[in-house]
C-alpha cells in the first residue's frame, strides 16, 4: 500500500478536472491495535504474532501493490482537490468489519487569508444549522485536542464567527471508534440581513493535535459537508428504502399464518401498495444491489464478481458514466444516507458514490449490531428536511436467533421464520417513529428482499438459481402521492423489484430519465425478462428468466464478457402459471415455434444490455485509487 509522502507538490492542487472521468477515490486502511489484550496465553501469542506481521506487511503490500495503485501524488493530479471525491475507510472494530464512505473535499492550506469554503445553503426557519464533519485521520483515541475556527456570512457586512475547541476531557467523553466528527454552526434565521440568499461557511483554523507521531497523516484536511444548495425546496422529499436479506415473499405474506407471525408488515402490506409477483432483478447480493444501486439489469451494470480480495486492484466497480442512486440524490440537493449488512454492499463497488454518509457491516455478530437504534438515529437527525435513508438489513439471511420451534421440519428454517419475526418486530418500530413524529403520512417508504431464501440446506450460488423461492421477493410500497392518483405499474404483473424501484425512486424526487420506463427496456415479443444471475457453476455463463401472461421462461447463454459477444443459447425451460401466476414445475421447451420465440426475445434483450455495458465498462477500483494505511501503535 502506499505510504504517505508529506512533500506533495502545492501546484498538483490546483488540478480541478479529472482526466479520465473517473470518480477519485481514497482508501484508508485502518491497522492500529487496541489497548486490551485477550486473557488467553494462545491468543496473547497470535495477538503479538500479527503485529510483527503488521509492522512488515506494510513493506511488503507496499512492494506488491504500489504499481495498481495510484500514489497520492498522482491521485492529486487527477483533481482530487477543489471538486468531490470518496473516502472508503476499512474501519478497526473490536466487534465488526465495517467500511463506511463518505463524500468529500480536501484542503492543503486554511488560515485566514486562504479561508476553506465549505459550505453554501439557504436556511429556512426550520433548520437552523450548518453541518459539516472533518476527517480526524487516526482513530479520535489518538487525538488529544481540536481547534476549529471560522466565519459564516449571509449579505452585506453580515458576518458571524465561530470557535470550537475540544480538549482532551471533551475527547474522552465521545464514543469509540471515532474517525469523522460531526460539527453543527447554529444560525439565527431571525438575524439574517436576506434570508432567500445563500449562508457561506468559511474555515479559518483548523488544528488536530495527536497523541503519537504524525506517521499516516495525509498532508491535507479532509471535510465533508451537508448538500450544498443556492436554491431552498418547499416540499420536502423524504424516503425510506427498506432492504432486508433472504426473504421469499410466499412465506411473508402469502402463508395462512402471515398475518399472526407477521402482524406489522402484512397490514402494511394490504393498507398500501404490494406487488404481488415482485421478482428479485438478480438472485444473488452483489448484483441485486447493484441493480438497486443503478436502476440497471446485470448484463449493463456487470457487477457480479463474488472472487478476490475487497482490497484488490482489480475489483470491478460501476462505471464512473452510470449515474447512482445517491448522485442522483446529490443533484436534486437531497442528503442520502445508507447502512447496509455483508460484503458485497461495501462501499468498493462503486455502491456508495454520491452518499452522504455510508456504512456497510461486513461480518461480526452481525444480528446484535444496533440496527433499530442506527436507523432511528439518521432518521430523526433529518426529520425535518429532505433526506434519503437506505438500508440492507440481515433480515432472514444466517446467523438466525437462537431460537427453534418444532413446528417446523427442521431447525434452519425455524431459525429463518426467527428471524422474519423480529424483521417484523424491527419494521413496526420504525412505522412508529415515524408516525408518533409526523412523518409517515408523506415519506415514500419501500420494503423489499434482495432475494428469496438463503437455507444452506437449500440453496448455494452454485446450483439452479430460478426456484420460486428464490425469485418471488416482498415488494410493498407506500406511495404519498399514490394515495389521490393510482399508481402506473400494474400490481399483478411479474415485476423487477430492484430496477423498479430505483424508477419510483427517480420519478419522486423528479429525476428525469426521458420517459423510458424499466418494464419498457426488458418486454421484447411479448415477454418481459427480469431476472437475470451469473451461473457461478460455468462462470461465463448467464441465466435469464422471463414471463408473458401465460409462461415463465428460464433460458443460459455462453457470454465473453471480455468481448461483449453472445454464445448460443442451451437449457431452455417453460413453467406454466397458475391462477395466482406462481409457477409451477419446469419441462423443457420442445415447440419449435414457441422456442424460436423465446430465443429471438431473449436475444433482443440480452444484446441491447450488452451494447450499453460495452460503453459503460465498469472499472477497476485500482485505476483511480489511492490506498494508504494507518501504522500500528504501541499503546
Amino acid at each position: 500500500m502506499s505510504k504517505i509522502n508529506n512533500k506533495d507538490d502545492d501546484s498538483s492542487l490546483t488540478t480541478i478536472i479529472n482526466q479520465e472521468g473517473h470518480s477519485p477515490i481514497i482508501f484508508y486502511d485502518d491497522y492500529t491495535t487496541f489497548r486490551e489484550l485477550p486473557k488467553s496465553k494462545f491468543w496473547n501469542i497470535k495477538y503479538y504474532f500479527k503485529q510483527i506481521l503488521n509492522i512488515l506487511l506494510p513493506s511488503y503490500r507496499e512492494g506488491k501493490t504500489s504499481k495498481d495503485f495510484l500514489s497520492l501524488n498522482q491521485l492529486l493530479k487527477r483533481g482530487i482537490p477543489n471538486q468531490r471525491f470518496n473516502l472508503i475507510i476499512k474501519e478497526n472494530y473490536s466487534d465488526y468489519r465495517v467500511h463506511s464512505s463518505r463524500e468529500a473535499k480536501c484542503f492543503k492550506e486554511i488560515s485566514k487569508e486562504k479561508p476553506a469554503h465549505v459550505i453554501t445553503k439557504i436556511i429556512d426557519e426550520k433548520s437552523e444549522d450548518l453541518v459539516f464533519s472533518l476527517f480526524l485521520n487516526k482513530q479520535l483515541r489518538f487525538v488529544k485536542n481540536i481547534l476549529i475556527e471560522g466565519y459564516i456570512q449571509n449579505i452585506g457586512d453580515y458576518k458571524k464567527t465561530f470557535r470550537i475547541n475540544v480538549d482532551q476531557n471533551g475527547i474522552d467523553s465521545l464514543s469509540h471508534p471515532t474517525y469523522w466528527l460531526d460539527l453543527k454552526i447554529g444560525v439565527n434565521y431571525s438575524d439574517l440581513p436576506s434570508r432567500d440568499k445563500p449562508i457561506n461557511l468559511f474555515l479559518t483554523n483548523l488544528v488536530v493535535d495527536y497523541k503519537e507521531n504524525n506517521v499516516g497523516i495525509i498532508p491535507f484536511k479532509i471535510l465533508s459537508s451537508e448538500i450544498n444548495s443556492e436554491s431552498s425546496t418547499t416540499t420536502k422529499k423524504q424516503i425510506l428504502l427498506l432492504s432486508f436479506d433472504g426473504i421469499t415473499t410466499d412465506d411473508l405474506l402469502n402463508n395462512e399464518k402471515s398475518t399472526e407471525l407477521f402482524p406489522s408488515i402484512s397490514k402494511f402490506a394490504k393498507t398500501n401498495h404490494w406487488f404481488r409477483n415482485a421478482i428479485t432483478s438478480s438472485t444473488v447480493t452483489a448484483s441485486s444491489a447493484a441493480s438497486l444501486i443503478t436502476g440497471l439489469n446485470l448484463p449493463r451494470h456487470l457487477i457480479y464478481n463474488y472472487e478476490g480480495s475487497y482490497n484488490s486492484p482489480n475489483l470491478s466497480s460501476i462505471s464512473t458514466k452510470i449515474k447512482t442512486l445517491g448522485q442522483k440524490m446529490r443533484e436534486k440537493n437531497i442528503p442520502s444516507y445508507g447502512l447496509f449488512t455483508y460484503g458485497r454492499w461495501t462501499p468498493q463497488y462503486g455502491l456508495s458514490r454520491g452518499f452522504s454518509n455510508y456504512r456497510s457491516v461486513n461480518s461480526g455478530a452481525l444480528q446484535n449490531y444496533p440496527w433499530l437504534e442506527e436507523s432511528i438515529k439518521l432518521i430523526s437527525n433529518n426529520k425535518s428536511n429532505s433526506f434519503l435513508f437506505a438500508m440492507h438489513h440481515p433480515g432472514g439471511h444466517s446467523p438466525f436467533i437462537s431460537k427453534i420451534s418444532d413446528n417446523y421440519d427442521n431447525a434452519e428454517f425455524s431459525g429463518y421464520i426467527e428471524n422474519m419475526k423480529y424483521v417484523d418486530t424491527f419494521f413496526c418500530a420504525i412505522l412508529d417513529y415515524l408516525k408518533s413524529n409526523d412523518l409517515y403520512d408523506n415519506t415514500l417508504i419501500i420494503f423489499v428482499a434482495d432475494h428469496g431464501r438463503s437455507l444452506r440446506s437449500e440453496f448455494n450460488r452454485r446450483v439452479f438459481q430460478f426456484t420460486e423461492d428464490r425469485l418471488r421477493v416482498p415488494l410493498i410500497i407506500k406511495h404519498p402521492n399514490w394515495e389521490t392518483v393510482s399508481p402506473t405499474y400494474d400490481l399483478d404483473k411479474h415485476t423487477s423489484a430492484q430496477t423498479t424501484i430505483h424508477e419510483i425512486i427517480s420519478d419522486f424526487i423528479g429525476f428525469d430519465r426521458n420517459n423510458v420506463s424499466d418494464s419498457s427496456l426488458r418486454l421484447f415479443d411479448g415477454i418481459t425478462w427480469v431476472c437475470e444471475t451469473v451461473d457461478y457453476e460455468v462462470g461465463n455463463s448467464i441465466g435469464l428468466v422471463g414471463y408473458d401472461s401465460k409462461s415463465k421462461y428460464t433460458i443460459y447463454y455462453e457470454i465473453d464478457f471480455q468481448n461483449y459477444k453472445l454464445g448460443n443459447p442451451r437449457d431452455i425451460k417453460k413453467y406454466n402459471l397458475d391462477k395466482f401466476s406462481i409457477a409451477q414445475e419446469g419441462m423443457d421447451l420442445l415447440d419449435p415455434d414457441e422456442r424460436e420465440k423465446v430465443i429471438v426475445s431473449s436475444k433482443n434483450y440480452i444484446s441491447k444490455s450488452l451494447n450499453f455495458s460495452k460503453y459503460n465498462r465498469p472499472q477497476s477500483v485500482g485505476k483511480n485509487t489511492s490506498m494508504f494505511y494507518s501504522p500500528p501503535y504501541s499503546d
